[in-house]
């Protein structure tokens, strides 16, 4: 038998070599075109957390972690190993959609997967309710000693039928509660039996509760809450004397926001209230026309309030509205002489927006603010003034705005003891003034010089 050629041997070295480097190129290429598919597990997993939505609870189409499972095996598998994706979840159901319960249900029981945020909000699933309690409540409802944000837009009916003596045991972990506009059989026959599945949540210090136009507070009374431990509060949709009402219930109200509505109220509430001496920070925003929010002002004491915010809809305030510690106050398209009223009991005030006025409107304000702040009422007004926020909207009969006017304001507030720090004045319409010409710009840059932070234009873009 003749030796083997060398040579031929040889060539086949050369073609296994080349085989095993198209191999070897070919994987780079792919590493090329898909690089995170070459990151460590830990580098990939921390690029899926700060991924996230900003809130978690509402996200997009594109914005869920179940999405993340949907582009490839290796994705999908770091996906499921990461508890942080799965610590919050939303659920919404459609009727048109009902074969995504199931494979909903699946995803729920992911061992490392118990949702300690909980969203069941949708309002197209009513004539699949049932479905909606026997596939995914009683998922949710074993977790609850996980719970810590949930928001729940189902009527009390599911609320009482899916609860049990297991479950008036302690909710450890819950922070926040949200029960939202969902009316829709809100109450239920046994009048007598309430929900205490709230009741013991040592932990609980924020609520949301929003109201429907045909429905009123009084059914809340069907759920025991801790209302006494409460310190952020936020009610949608209130009658002036439902806000009353439910004040009254949280003595340690810190942070607190009322939508007030048009409702006819049928909430009796005994007046006056106590002082509230923990309550910081008030807002009062109306949502309808003629509005009368300004009783919740009439007939509560807050000794320690430090920012208020008017939102008002031919709301009139109060004739005397005093409040010696307030630090930020802000309203909406309130008149040249209330609002100077306003001021002249604010002595401790920092920072004033004033929101949604006309240009007329606002010119007026400003020339106002001037002859105020010069001394015309006697005593200093708002010596401690540093920001000034003012959202103008500007139609067709309005003029040129008169930056003359807000230049002699800006250099009347910059020789004071305690000069003002930002300005901002931004139009909120397409419709907009002639910009600021050449000399105005290099005065307003030479306040910006001396230390004024200053913003002329929209919101997007200063002219200055």
């Amino acid at each position: 038998m003749p030796p083997p050629d060398p040579r031929r041997a040889r060539i086949a070295e050369i073609d296994h070599e080349i085989a095993r480097l198209q191999a070897e190129r070919c994987t780079v290429v792919a590493s090329l075109a898909f690089p995170v598919l070459t990151l460590p597990v830990e580098i990939t997993s921390q690029f899926f957390i700060h991924c996230l939505p900003d809130n978690p609870l509402d996200p997009g189409a594109s914005e869920a972690a179940v999405v993340l499972g949907h582009v490839c095996r290796y994705w999908r598998d770091i996906a499921l190993s990461v508890p942080q994706l799965w610590s919050r979840w939303s659920v919404a159901i459609d009727s048109r959609h009902r074969s995504q319960n199931r494979p909903l249900s699946i995803r729920l029981h992911h061992k490392d997967g118990a949702g300690d945020d909980v969203s069941a909000t949708d309002e197209r699933w009513w004539d699949r309710a049932s479905d909606f309690v026997g596939d995914v409540m009683p998922l949710v409802f074993p977790h609850f000693r996980r719970w810590k944000h949930v928001e729940f837009n189902v009527p009390l009916t599911m609320l009482h039928a899916l609860s049990s003596p297991e479950l008036n045991e302690e909710l450890p972990n819950l922070t926040h509660l949200s029960l939202g506009s969902a009316q829709h059989d809100w109450g239920y026959g046994d009048e007598e039996d309430s929900i205490t599945l709230f009741t013991s949540a040592p932990q609980l210090r924020s609520l949301h509760i929003i109201l429907e136009t045909d429905s009123n507070l009084g059914r809340l009374d069907h759920v025991e809450l801790p209302f006494h431990q409460l310190t952020s509060f936020t009610g949608t949709m209130f009658s002036a004397m439902e806000c009353l009402a439910v004040l009254a219930k949280m003595p340690a109200l810190v942070d607190c926001v009322f939508h007030v509505g048009p409702r006819v109220p049928v909430q009796h509430i005994y007046l006056p209230l106590p002082p509230f001496t923990h309550l910081k920070s008030l807002e009062l925003l109306s949502t309808a026309p003629h509005v009368h929010a300004a009783i919740v002002l009439e007939n509560v004491t807050l000794p320690c309030l430090e920012s208020l915010a008017l939102g008002r809809d031919g709301m009139s305030l109060p004739h005397i509205l005093t409040f010696p510690t307030l630090r930020r106050f802000s309203c909406e398209d309130v008149g040249r002489e209330e609002l100077a009223e306003c001021l002249e009991n604010f002595p401790m005030l920092l920072t004033l927006e004033l929101r949604d006025y006309n240009q007329s409107v606002a010119v007026e304000i400003i020339r106002h603010l001037d002859y105020l702040i010069q001394g015309a009422v006697g005593v200093p007004l708002i010596p401690l003034l540093e920001s000034i926020t003012l959202h103008c909207r500007r139609n067709g009969a309005d003029g040129d705005f008169p930056f003359a006017s807000l230049i002699r304001l800006l250099q009347t507030m910059s020789t004071r003891p305690t000069p003002l720090r930002h300005f901002r004045l931004v139009w909120t319409t397409p419709s907009l003034p002639r910009r600021p010409n050449l000399l105005e710009v290099a005065i307003f840059k030479e306040f910006v010089e001396d230390g004024m932070d200053i913003h002329v234009g929209t919101p997007e873009n200063s002219w200055i």
